[in-house]
């Protein structure tokens, strides 16, 4: 007997919210961290915490360190615990993490909250991607996961 037996459920309601919850997700995530904050806002960072461009980067570079760690956590800790409850976590770890480096005073504060969004990034997508498979019909979830991976590259292309 497979770990998961399979449930077959019909493409309905739920599937829709989970459809929105991608794409609102993905699109505003990828858009607000990866164009946003590298284009526009390392400019400001500059100026306000008077570091030179080259020392800026590490706040980017922390954001991908902390998807890194937080990725394969959060993957155990779903299995454990539950995919829901992981993505409320990872979203409650954005909200505080974006607050923090919006109130940031320092420029290593400011790094510090980016590998909080990291953080969340990494695990919201690990919990949002095996919520959206084990919510799917075997038969739909190749067009489960082009949604997923179509709303992603919307937010790098937007």
């Amino acid at each position: 007997m497979p770990p998961f037996p399979e449930i077959e459920v019909r493409f309905g309601r739920k599937h829709v919210v989970v459809c929105g919850l991608v794409l609102g997700v993905f699109t505003n995530v990828v858009y607000a961290t990866w164009i946003i904050t590298p284009v526009f806002i390392n400019g400001a960072v500059q100026a306000t915490f008077d570091v030179p461009s080259e020392v800026t980067a590490l706040a980017s570079s922390l954001l991908f360190v902390g998807w890194g760690v937080a990725s394969p956590a959060f993957g155990v800790l779903s299995d454990r615990r539950g995919r829901r409850g992981c993505l409320l976590a990872s979203r409650a770890v954005g909200t505080w993490a974006n607050a923090w480096s919006a109130l940031s005073t320092s420029f290593w504060s400011y790094c510090g909250s980016r590998f909080g969004v990291g953080v969340a990034l990494g695990g919201g997508a690990q919990s949002m991607f095996h919520l959206l498979i084990e919510l799917s019909p075997r038969a739909s979830r190749n067009v489960m996961n082009c949604v997923q991976s179509g709303s992603f590259s919307l937010g790098v292309a937007v």
